[in-house]
Order: C-alpha cells, then sequence, then structure tokens
C-alpha cells in the first residue's frame, strides 16, 4: 500500500499518516520526533517512545487545542456575520 501513496492533497496526506500510524506506531512516532527535533540517533529516540508510553504525555502540543478552539470560533464567527449580511441583503 505505501509504494501506490499519492500525497495530492489532505485527505492523501491524513490516510497515509493514519496508515503508517496503525501499522507500527512506534516507528512513526520516532519519525516525527526526529524530524521535529533533529534527532537522528535511534536510541536516544526508542528511550523518548518508551518515555512517552509511560507517561501521560501527548504527541501533539495541547495548545494546539486552544488555537483549534480558537479557529472554530473565529470561523463561527465569520459564517454568522455572512449569513447575517445575507439576511439584510435579501430584506432589502
Amino acid at each position: 500500500m505505501a509504494t501506490n501513496l499519492i500525497y495530492n492533497s489532505y485527505d492523501d496526506i491524513k490516510r497515509s499518516i493514519s496508515f503508517y500510524c496503525g501499522s507500527n506506531h512506534k516507528e512513526y512516532f520516532k519519525s516525527v520526533m526526529s524530524i521535529e527535533n533533529s534527532i537522528e540517533d535511534e536510541n536516544i529516540l526508542d528511550n523518548i517512545y518508551h518515555e512517552y508510553m509511560n507517561n501521560d504525555m501527548q504527541l501533539v502540543n495541547p495548545d494546539l487545542k486552544d488555537l483549534k478552539n480558537d479557529a472554530s470560533k473565529k470561523y463561527d464567527n465569520e459564517e454568522e456575520t455572512y449569513y447575517k449580511h445575507e439576511l439584510d441583503y435579501e430584506r432589502e
């Protein structure tokens, strides 16, 4: 499957990441840690993975949830403003 993957869209990339994460979570985790932190020593990556699995940690920074919430609120406000303008236009 991996050799047939084409990365042309968000959905393609998400599907690929899900495949890699599901088929070998440890190697997926180590790859992400290596890329984001410039760690090349696999022994260090193994130790980090062990700590990650044995502690209450998240691979994705929890602050990103705040960004998601802020972005959702902004989108909702923009949608609400858009619909208000549409209603005002229709009333005219």
